[in-house]
């Protein structure tokens, strides 16, 4: 799973409120419009759609419409507000090219599979998602979590691919 496909994942998770600030975020007043036109519903549904109340039958539809077309967005909105994040099973490669296999690390810090989202922020993650550089989010997220987990040497070494498991808390 590439960089792309778990932010993808993760934020696929969002629940509606988080969806319906991510719209927003986006679209400002005009994100009614944009749900209405997205989803083929009148500007009333949309309301009913966007209010604190939700159909319970439509939040689903909503929470997807926010993660194909918003999942940056949204995954950088799920980072601020987490703690720590766990990467699971990564593939490093030496080199950006030279397979050194699967690896589960673990944070030489504090002994765990996680580590703090702190760091994340520190090192420009959350600027590069807001920005919609995905290509620099994933080489500066691929950095912290190395570094986290103890490898130093992140100009020889990167992730080639995150496991089925990214998670954040």
């Amino acid at each position: 799973m590439n960089f792309n496909e778990a932010l993808s994942k993760a934020a696929g998770k969002i629940t509606t409120e988080e969806a319906q600030d991510v719209i927003r975020a986006q679209f400002g007043r005009g994100a009614t419009r944009w749900v209405a036109q997205e989803a083929g519903i009148s500007m009333r549904s949309a309301q009913r759609w966007m209010s604190g109340n939700p159909p319970a039958s439509r939040t689903g539809r909503l929470r997807k419409l926010a993660s194909d077309q918003l999942k940056v967005q949204a995954f950088g909105r799920r980072l601020q507000a987490s703690t720590v994040v766990r990467v699971g099973e990564i593939r490093l490669r030496y080199g950006r090219t030279e397979d050194q296999g699967k690896r589960c690390p673990y944070n030489t810090k504090n002994g765990s599979e996680w580590f703090n989202v702190s760091g994340l922020e520190s090192n420009g993650v959350l600027d590069a998602l807001k920005a919609g550089d995905i290509e620099k989010a994933e080489e500066l997220f691929s950095q912290a979590v190395l570094d986290a987990y103890g490898i130093e040497d992140t100009d020889t070494f990167d992730i080639g691919d995150f496991g089925e498991n990214l998670e954040l808390a």
